[in-house]
Parts: C-alpha cells; sequence; structure tokens
C-alpha cells in the first residue's frame, strides 16, 4: 500500500507569512522562528512512494539476458553501482539492492545460459541384450545449477521429458532389431544439453565381408581397429578381419566385426646397392611397386663415397654393363624387384715432381691406386741425383714399382754434392782397378765443407718483428706452407681445421691403418676432401657426430693431439699448466709435447680450448720437426 501525507494550501500560505526564517529540517520535524523571535515546531506532511523492481525476479533462474529496471532510488549490483534498464548477460548469482529514502529492496537471481553435461550409460556400456527394459545411468557434471528433468528419444520419435533421476529402467519393447536411443539433459533455466545418442557406424555392417576397400564413419566418439586407434573417414583395404569398436565420450559402444577378402597384387621393392663404396649410406625406397608402376631414382641422399672414386649415378648391374640412372630419371617396374648399384668414376691425381734446382720434370696424370712411372733422372751441376722422396724433409723414398698415387701429390728430389768434377751427371766416382794398391798421399789441403743443397727463401711482407718470423719463413721454404697470394701471412688468424688437415699431409706422408669413414659435412667435391680422409684413415683425426667441421677454428687442445699422433710421440706425462687438469680429455697430448717442449704455455696456462693462430700452428710444427729430427 502507497501511503501519502498531504499539506494543504491555506496552511503553506500560513506559513509563507508567519515565517521568517526556515532553520533546519530533521527527521520530519520543521523548526520555524517567527518575527517576535519565538521558536515552534511543526509537523511537515510529505509524500512517499515505495520501490517497485521488474525485469527480474528473486529466486529465478534465466537462460537469457535480463535488464532489471526500478522506479525510485539508486542501486547496486553485487555490490557495484547500477543503473536502471542496464541489461546483464553474463552468466553468474547476482544480488540487486535497490535503496530509496529508508526503503531498500534486495533481490537475488542466477543467469546460467551453459548446457548442462554428464555422461549417459545405456545398458551398463553393452550392445547387446534380451531385455525389454535397459538400465539407464546418468552422471552429471559440475555446473552452476542442477539436472531437473531428462529428455529421451527412441528411435528418432519426439522426445519425452520426465523429471530427473540418476538411474532408473528405460521399457524399449521386446521386438528385435536395432533400437537407438536418444537423450538431453535440462537444467533448472532451461537450458539442454547435447543430443546424447548411441555411435552410428557407416561403410560396414556386423559380420559383412567385402572384396574392395571400405571407408568407414562414425558419427561421434573415439574408435579402434583391432586394438588400434581409427580415425573416421578413413579407409580400410587391406585383407583381413577387422574389429572396429567405437565408444562415446558416455561409454557406450558399438562393435562391429567385418573381412575384407580382395585379390592381393605382386609387389616389387627397389634397392640401393653401395657397391664398394666407404663411407655413407644406401637411400633406403621403402615402398613396394605394383608392376607397371613408375620409380623415380634416388639421389646420392646418403652421401656414399668411396676412397679414390667420385660418385657417378646408378646402374642395374654391378659391374655397369647395365642401364643408367642419374637422380630423378622413371622407370618401370616389370613384374621383378630392382636393385641399383652405384656407378663410380676412378678418380685421377696429379703427380707433380720437385727437383730442387734440377731441370723441370713433367707432371703425370695418375688413376688412383695405381702406380706412376718413373721419370728420366733430373741433372743438376756439381750434384748427384738421389732419388726421390715423399716429403720436404727427404724422408721416406718413393718406390715406383710400389708405392701407389690416393691423391694429389708432389715428390722431391734429393742431391747429394759430386766428389769430383768430372761427374757432372750424377753418378758416383770411378772405383780404382782392382789390381791395383792405392798409395794414399797426405791431403796438406782442408777438406772444403759439402755446400747444402740451394733451396728458395721465402719471406712474407707481414712479418717483421713477429716472433715467430724465422720459424714461419723456415718451414715456408720447405715447402710445407704458403702464404696469400699478395705475399702476406696473417700470421694472428686462426687456422681452420681443413687447412691444417693440408698442411700436415702435405709434409709427411701417412699410410691408412683403418677403413674410411665418410663425415657428413665433407663431401668428394671439398677441395681438401683427400687430405682430410687421408688423415682420417691414418687414425689422426676423428669427426664429432659424423662431422669434421672443416671451417672451424682449430683449438690448441686438438692441435695437440693432431701433432702427438702425426709424430708418433707416445701421449702422456704431468701436465704443470693450471687450466688443464687431468680430467681435460687433452691431458696426455699436451703432457707429452709440454714435456718435449714442443708446446709452451703462457703465465701457467695453456688454453686448450682456444683456436690456434697460424703462427702459433706454425712454431707447433717447427719445434716437433726438430725435435723428432
Amino acid at each position: 500500500m502507497v501511503r501519502k501525507r498531504v499539506i494543504s494550501i491555506a496552511s503553506f500560505l500560513v506559513v509563507i507569512v508567519c515565517i521568517t526564517f526556515i532553520v533546519i529540517f530533521n527527521n520530519q520535524r520543521v523548526v520555524f522562528a517567527n518575527m517576535g523571535g519565538n521558536e515552534g515546531t511543526y509537523s511537515m506532511i510529505t509524500s512517499s512512494v515505495d520501490i517497485e523492481i521488474t525485469g527480474v525476479d528473486d529466486g529465478r533462474l534465466y537462460n537469457t539476458n535480463v535488464t532489471p529496471q526500478f522506479n525510485i532510488g539508486t542501486a547496486t549490483l553485487n555490490g557495484s553501482p547500477f543503473t536502471s534498464g542496464t541489461q546483464i548477460n553474463a552468466e553468474g548469482s547476482y544480488t540487486l539492492t535497490v535503496t530509496a529514502g529508508s526503503q531498500t529492496e534486495t533481490i537475488q537471481f542466477l543467469i546460467v545460459k551453459t548446457p548442462p553435461t554428464g555422461t549417459v550409460i545405456v545398458n551398463q556400456g553393452n550392445q547387446y541384450t534380451n531385455s525389454v527394459g535397459v538400465s539407464i545411468s546418468i552422471s552429471p557434471d559440475a555446473g552452476l545449477t542442477a539436472i531437473t528433468h531428462l529428455q529421451f528419444s527412441f528411435n528418432g520419435n519426439p522426445y519425452r521429458q520426465i523429471p530427473y533421476a540418476s538411474s532408473f529402467i528405460l521399457v524399449i519393447g521386446n521386438n528385435d532389431g536395432e533400437k537407438v536411443l536418444s537423450f538431453k539433459l535440462v537444467d533448472g533455466a532451461g537450458n539442454e544439453s547435447p543430443e546424447y545418442v548411441s555411435p552410428v557406424i557407416s561403410g560396414v555392417a556386423e559380420g559383412g565381408s567385402y572384396t574392395s576397400s571400405q571407408t568407414i564413419t562414425f558419427n561421434e566418439g573415439t574408435a579402434t581397429l583391432n586394438g588400434n586407434p581409427f580415425v573416421s573417414g578413413t579407409s580400410v583395404g587391406a585383407n583381413g578381419s577387422y574389429v572396429l569398436v567405437v565408444t562415446d565420450h558416455a561409454g557406450n559402444s558399438t562393435t562391429i566385426t567385418f573381412n575384407i577378402n580382395k585379390p592381393v597384387p605382386m609387389k616389387y621393392t627397389v634397392k640401393y646397392d653401395g657397391n664398394g663404396a666407404t663411407g655413407g649410406q644406401e637411400p633406403v625406397d621403402s615402398q613396394s611397386y605394383e608392376n607397371g608402376h613408375d620409380v623415380t631414382v634416388s639421389d646420392n641422399s646418403g652421401n656414399l663415397v668411396r676412397t679414390g672414386f667420385a660418385f657417378d649415378g646408378w646402374n642395374t648391374s654391378v659391374d655397369g654393363s647395365g642401364i643408367n640412372y642419374v637422380a630423378n630419371n622413371t622407370f618401370n617396374i616389370n613384374a621383378s624387384d630392382v636393385t641399383l648399384y652405384a656407378l663410380w668414376k676412378i678418380n685421377s691425381y696429379t703427380l707433380s715432381f720437385e727437383s730442387n734446382g734440377g731441370n723441370v720434370v713433367a707432371t703425370q696424370n695418375i688413376l688412383y691406386n695405381t702406380t706412376a712411372t718413373e721419370p728420366t733422372a733430373p741433372n743438376k751441376p756439381g750434384y748427384t741425383f738421389g732419388g726421390w722422396f715423399k716429403e720436404v724433409a727427404l724422408i721416406n723414398q718413393w718406390s715406383f714399382t710400389i708405392d701407389v698415387i690416393t691423391a694429389d701429390k708432389t715428390l722431391y728430389a734429393k742431391w747429394t754434392i759430386s766428389n769430383s768434377s768430372n761427374n757432372n751427371g750424377g753418378g758416383s766416382n770411378p772405383s780404382p782397378p782392382q789390381n791395383s794398391i792405392p798409395v794414399p798421399t797426405p791431403n796438406t789441403q782442408p777438406t772444403p765443407e759439402e755446400p747444402k743443397p740451394e733451396r728458395p727463401v721465402v719471406t712474407f711482407k707481414d712479418l717483421l718483428g713477429h716472433w715467430a718470423k724465422e720459424m714461419i719463413e723456415e718451414l715456408a721454404s720447405q715447402g710445407m706452407i704458403t702464404g696469400y697470394p699478395d705475399g702476406s701471412f696473417h700470421p694472428n688468424e686462426h687456422i681452420k681445421r681443413h687447412h691444417m688437415a693440408l698442411i700436415i699431409t702435405r709434409a709427411f706422408e701417412f699410410g691408412p691403418i683403418r677403413e674410411a669413414v665418410s663425415f657428413s659435412d665433407v663431401s668428394p667435391s671439398h677441395p681438401y676432401y683427400e687430405a682430410i680422409m687421408s688423415l682420417q684413415q691414418a687414425g689422426i683425426v676423428d669427426g664429432a657426430n659424423g662431422a669434421f667441421n672443416p671451417n672451424h677454428s682449430l683449438t690448441r687442445a686438438e692441435m695437440a693431439k693432431i701433432l702427438t699422433l702425426a709424430f708418433e710421440i707416445k701421449p702422456g706425462g704431468t701436465v704443470a699448466f693450471q687450466d688443464v687438469p687431468t680430467t681435460h680429455w687433452s691431458y696426455d697430448y699436451i703432457a707429452a709435447l709440454a714435456e718435449l717442449e714442443i708446446v709452451l704455455g703462457d703465465n701457467g696456462k695453456f688454453k686448450p680450448d682456444e683456436p690456434v693462430t697460424r703462427a702459433q700452428f706454425v712454431a707447433m710444427m717447427y719445434r716437433a720437426l726438430n725435435v723428432i729430427q
């Protein structure tokens, strides 16, 4: 009921006449002062309206947006200011409080738009039953509100709604045949869940037998085929017996057994053979081909290599007499398996002769692993030719009947000074007649010192004042190292691993002690391939994870190992360097070189993991050569 208080117009006029000042309003009581200074207290009659809230009801559930409105006062919604007529669309629990003067109205309501979810299990998950009724078990998921009703449909008929119960028996009749039950869950807000229905499978039928591939689909859930995960829409074509089980998220499953029996065509394979490869892997063709199908020839994807040979494609015969193929060629399967053999082209290498002051000797082109033809001995006035040697240091003599060419090679002439000026051709002094007895005569003249063979002196323009100048120019004069075309050496530049291989093999001849194992990052076309592989077969260098890292800078520790193995120095000893603990992988190599003073430290440190400069490399080589000789 709306209560109203009324003040008359006449009384109001009296107040206007009599009142000089309005002093204060207090709890609907008004105090006036008259012209005489007397005060009086009078009752004031006012008008009041009750709070009315529309658009929402207290305690209600809603599954749509709501727009609360109120006629007077101010309001808060969940403690925040709220304006009448504002739409609320977010799910949640709400408290709306409207205040007008001493009046307060509060209502609570709930907005739930999310359909309820849960698990509906029919007949305990079994596909078959002989009963007229099946058990229904429902497990709701946690949500904002409880499920109040259950809707069900039988074989596609309109849904019927019944009060919610977590389990009950549903009568389905005693007629044989497939029966499809569908369910929906309904909450107090009227939200309906998606339809829950047993999986429906198409493409195969229970007990079916098929002579062609079948594409199987199902409308929901997950599936297994013979125990393995199966995706809807996948074609099954292999001959055999199959069991397909489709299970929905509620645990309902449908099982179908079927067979596929179709003629199996003959399948043929393509195999690749390395045919003598010393490294790499043959390509693998995992496909099988029916008769008449095209095959695309693989490239050398496994980086097959063969020492002394270059890969030149594939051939259908092991001896290369069949049909040649290169990468991406195609051929047809002709009712048989096919093996393609790597085709190898033998490498040709250059044998050069450094006559060391003698007349020029022509170079030879020699096939891999074959002997060279011994050239005519060179001439050098005042000297006797002493043969061709494998290294600048003239240590190992080359045998033209035994030694074979495995890489580009330079042989070096050895000379000894002639004891007679009549022997300018390089022969030996004639022996005295056997029937004569030589009578020694005193030699009053001192024997002249035998002059050393002449050797070009090499200098570099950027070594003036450098600590390693003499050592660098000495090894350069021996042909072991070279500089840059502009006449510089760049002594402080880091040396690369592939440059190290070239210099070491230029100075020494190494025999193989193990099978060649190719590196993934050093192809036969690499300019230093033969040098790197020579050190690998000699057991001097190894890769890391199948790679040689040719462009990486050589570290001081790596250099210590290489020199120790190249000069056949026994590893071991004691290291006094602070930064080389006994657990360091290169400890024994560094110790061996340190004891021979081939390597030196810097303020008690060796810095094993720092890159080697070109000058440091030459210094270690120089000291090693002098110690070993």
